[in-house]
């Protein structure tokens, strides 16, 4: 099984650079019209390694595979950026998201735009979805809490929750005398 997801992930990679050397033929088509003797599209679909169908189908206004899969998508642009920015922020408070809570949340956005649709999101989905945003997002196995706590409590993390700390308390103009400190045991000092 693992070797079919790899296949998946390539393929996705695959597909990728495939559109990005259809669009610089497109865009060097474009450039050329111009010129007093244009460049062929079959002179193009060779130089840019892209089948002469595709480029000229493109050209016609076909829309691309990758465009046309998100067209179809479960969710739209602006919907994946404001769940990458959930996931971002909520990893940065301390309380990194897991991959059951992403699939009930992007189920239950797809039920709110579309409650007649009976798509299940599955596991396959959130991969995809953590390869196509893996610039910001990333997976990780996480490890025992004995071993997290002793490993957590180094100067660089205690300088960001300080930092953190110190944002919030600017952002919604928290008055020092507000706050208050407890120990594990949920004691208040003082």
């Amino acid at each position: 099984m693992p070797q079919s997801k790899s296949l998946k992930l390539t393929a996705r990679i695959t597909l990728e650079e495939k559109h990005q050397n259809l669009k610089a033929a497109l865009e060097e088509w474009r450039a050329t019209q111009s010129a007093t003797n244009p460049i062929s599209i079959n002179q193009l679909a060779l130089k840019h390694n892209v089948p002469h169908s595709t480029l000229q189908g493109t050209i016609n206004g076909r829309p691309t595979k990758l465009e046309s899969c998100a067209k179809h998508g479960l969710l739209t642009a602006e919907e994946e950026e404001v769940l990458v920015r959930y996931l971002l922020e909520a990893a940065q408070q301390g309380f990194p998201d897991t991959r059951k809570h992403l699939l009930l949340c992007v189920s239950e956005i797809v039920q709110l735009k579309a409650p007649e649709w009976t798509i299940e999101v599955n596991k396959n989905w959130t991969d995809n979805f953590l390869h196509q945003h893996r610039d910001h997002l990333a997976r990780y196995w996480s490890t025992s809490l004995t071993t997290v706590h002793g490993g957590a409590a180094n100067r660089g993390a205690v300088d960001a929750w300080f930092n953190l700390l110190e944002e919030t308390v600017q952002q919604y103009n928290i008055h020092p005398e507000t706050l208050f400190n407890m120990d594990e045991t949920c004691v208040a000092f003082g």
